[in-house]
């Protein structure tokens, strides 16, 4: 007989995505049932969503994690749901639900990130320019 194991975190908020309708909510806490491979959300005690997690068998759910939002993709129409998750909360629902589905990360953006890529704008116009110079006066290429 399998060992029911449950994890429950409070959230910032959940907000459906791409949906007709809209809600969004504060009073609402995530349970993962690590047995069942289940991710429920409640909205005090009513429950919203319920997705199971086996990426092995579908595409979707698509579970992807910025920052400190988890977003959940149900289908190719990118409808689901967000949750905000507090920052000290993060870490711990992650390390639980690495077990039991993949979760793309979206890397946080940093100064140097940002500098390498326009770095590596600035150098392609560079030799762009260069070539067109070149290209226009060929007398430069002998000089040596």
């Amino acid at each position: 007989m399998c060992e029911v194991v449950t994890y429950e975190w409070p959230l910032l908020k959940y907000k459906e995505v791409n949906r007709n309708k809209r809600r969004e909510s504060a009073n609402v806490r995530v349970v993962v049932d690590v047995s069942k491979r289940t991710l429920k959300v409640f909205c005090g005690v009513e429950e919203v969503e319920m997705i199971y997690c086996n990426m092995a068998v579908s595409k979707f759910p698509s579970l992807k994690i910025k920052d400190d939002f988890l977003f959940v993709l149900t289908n190719r129409q990118s409808q689901g749901f967000r949750l905000t998750f507090h920052s000290e909360n993060r870490n711990q629902f992650l390390a639980v639900m690495r077990r039991i589905c993949f979760i793309s990360e979206t890397p946080e953006k940093n100064h140097l990130n940002r500098t390498f890529t326009n770095t590596d704008k600035w150098n392609q116009r560079a030799i762009q320019k260069i070539i067109i110079l070149l290209h226009h006066n060929p007398f430069l290429i002998h000089m040596n």
